[in-house]
């Protein structure tokens, strides 16, 4: 009798955790969604005060320097309304020097683009790195699935707004169980877990850990609402510039409103590769995860783009960095940054009929376009 009395306290004790977690989430969501408002209300205020100045005759800056301003005093007027929004815009604002995200304009299309008739793939991007052009393409502006392409937008976002890479998480159950339900891949965590966020970040990406994924989230928000995280993810695509891109979680699972384009996972693996915390795990061939408590030995990593790379003998180019994506809907997707002949290209790829196939697009890109 005293055990059931036990359970059943138990039981109302993880109910009312849950229902604490959730309000934790709301909540949050709604100071984020308020912020994004405000600095989209400060910067077209902004933008009509120099319209009318200059037809006054009014002395103005340019319209990009005033736009730019104004959405800084937006954010920095709702900080002083919430000084947990006011940390997260700090932390975002230090670490944004690091991707140039104020000196990269989104890529035009060059004089030279040509369209792609050789490929499997129905979708495809080539973006000229130094030239900042897209060269190349397959209805590469048409709406698609990313699949776990996604993850390379988790990691920008968790560099964003977490601190410190050395912060410690521990895998719960709601993750573990979110990873069950849905069949995602995993690093291989178990629920109770300790574990560093530097660690999680390269069981995100090397071997697509779906189980490293929700922990990061977590580990951002502080709460088990993934929602919460994907809402973060949304306001950095906003802040990119992407044109047609809404992420509804942190993994890649399959949503219909968790979609990109060819373009868009272009240019955002742009910016990861010239973060200076997010490059070295996307360029990463292997890793050693040192952390997990519950692993005496550690967690041994190996990049699946660098395996595909090998596997199909793509040696034309030299691989830089990037992340694979599957799902059935997505079918098989990968972007990547390569170099060849000195030149540096990003090629994004998706809705492949089969790996093989995806691979064999690749080649031929490298071969046909990346010249």
């Amino acid at each position: 009798m005293e055990k059931n009395d036990n359970r059943d306290k138990e039981k109302e004790h993880l109910r009312k955790y849950k229902i604490n977690l959730k309000k934790k989430g709301r909540a949050r969501k709604r100071r984020i969604k308020t912020t994004l408002f405000l600095s989209v209300l400060a910067a077209v205020a902004v933008v009509v005060s120099v319209v009318l100045f200059s037809f006054a005759g009014g002395r103005t800056s340019t319209m990009a320097d005033e736009a730019q301003s104004g959405a800084e005093s937006g954010a920095n007027g709702e900080s002083d309304v919430n000084n947990e929004t006011e940390a997260f815009t700090s932390q975002n604002n230090s670490n944004r020097t690091k991707t140039i995200l104020q000196d990269m304009a989104y890529p035009y299309r060059s004089a030279s683009y040509k369209e792609m008739k050789d490929i499997t793939s129905d979708f495809a991007a080539v973006l000229d790195v130094e030239k900042n052009e897209f060269i190349a393409g397959k209805a590469d502006s048409a709406k698609m699935y990313p699949a776990s392409m996604t993850k390379v937008m988790t990691l920008l976002t968790a560099n964003d707004f977490i601190s410190s890479s050395d912060k410690v998480y521990e895998f719960t159950l709601e993750a573990s169980d979110y990873c069950y339900v849905s069949g995602a891949a995993l690093a291989g965590l178990l629920v109770g877990e300790k574990v560093s966020v530097k660690d999680l970040y390269y069981g995100l990406i090397l071997p697509s850990g779906g189980d490293a994924a929700l922990g990061i989230a977590e580990a951002t928000t502080d709460n088990g609402d993934f929602k919460c995280f994907a809402d973060l993810m949304n306001l950095e695509a906003l802040m990119m510039g992407l044109k047609n891109t809404h992420f509804t979680n942190p993994v890649g699972l399959h949503d219909e409103n968790n979609y990109s384009t060819a373009c868009d996972i272009a240019v955002l693996l742009n910016y990861a590769m010239q973060n200076v915390d997010a490059a070295p795990v996307l360029s990463s061939e292997r890793y050693f995860m040192s952390t997990p408590s519950m692993h005496e030995n550690g967690i041994g990593l190996y990049s699946l783009v660098y395996k595909y790379f090998y596997r199909y003998n793509i040696n034309n180019v030299k691989l830089l960095g990037g992340k694979t994506g599957y799902t059935t809907e997505a079918r098989s997707c990968m972007v990547v940054e390569v170099e060849k002949n000195g030149k540096k290209y990003i090629v994004c790829t998706a809705h492949a009929p089969s790996q093989s196939d995806m691979m064999e697009d690749h080649r031929k890109i490298y071969d046909n376009y990346c010249i």
